[in-house]
């Protein structure tokens, strides 16, 4: 296990209670989580740990959003994400830290320029037939190289406008789905969860519970337009940010 100072304990706490206000109220800031994980542990070490941190949290978001979840939606994505995880864990399990931390900030740049794009646009363009496919795929590539498919699943559970319990009920559902789906190939191809990472994650648990608490309410105050503005903002500056920070960090080391 990873040997700490206070301060970096206390931030990568506050990244577990970003994870849990994302699942149950606040789309999209569960990348700060992605981003002060990536900063302070080793990369394959985080990536672990933090699966195990959103597993608890989705619990959590299942059990207040379930009733909420478009189930089609998620049989929609749930096939070519397995794919896509398949193709994260062949590629996690070849390259090492120097490689993963640039190839991931280029992955949620990509993701980032295209939330500005539809964020632009005055009439939202119809979902076509193959983004379901599209999105599946990088869906489940980027969830298992860094647990960051929150961005391009928002948008397109946005560009499905869906009303904003169903919107959290889907995604709680979606993820609860391949979070556990991933645990075999983190624990078996990959090897990024031990022991270790699971004495970790443990420590971090209480605030990912908390911030779950806290994100409920949250939703429930705020109204779909800005709902929906918040999640799309919250979705390009964490990209933004995973970028530059990923590219900070290989360049220190």
């Amino acid at each position: 296990m990873p040997q700490l100072a206070l301060w970096q304990w206390a931030l990568l706490a506050l990244g577990a209670f970003s994870v849990g206000v994302s699942k149950t109220g606040v789309p999209g800031l569960g990348i700060v989580s992605v981003v002060i994980f990536t900063l302070l542990l080793p990369t394959k070490f985080s990536v672990g740990a933090a699966l195990l941190v959103l597993i608890c949290a989705d619990l959590l978001a299942v059990a207040v959003h379930r009733k909420n979840g478009d189930l089609k939606q998620v049989l929609r994505l749930l096939p070519w994400t397995v794919a896509g995880i398949a193709l994260g864990a062949q590629f996690l399990g070849r390259v090492d830290d120097k490689l993963l931390k640039p190839v991931l900030g280029g992955v949620l740049f990509v993701i980032c320029l295209l939330s500005i794009w539809r964020g632009q646009q005055k009439a939202p363009p119809e979902v076509p037939v193959w983004a379901a496919p599209l999105v599946g795929l990088a869906a489940g590539f980027t969830t298992m190289i860094a647990n960051a498919a929150g961005p391009v699943t928002t948008l397109y559970l946005l560009a499905m406008r869906l009303p904003k319990e169903a919107f959290l009920g889907t995604a709680a559902v979606f993820f609860f789905f391949i979070n556990w789906i991933k645990i075999p190939f983190a624990f078996f191809q990959s090897k990024i969860i031990d022991l270790d990472s699971l004495r970790f994650a443990i420590l971090l648990f209480p605030a990912a519970i908390l911030g779950g608490i806290v994100g409920k309410p949250l939703a429930e105050r705020i109204p779909q337009k800005r709902f929906e503005q918040l999640a799309l903002t919250l979705t390009a500056i964490g990209s933004l940010w995973m970028l530059v920070g990923a590219l900070l960090a290989a360049r220190m080391k």
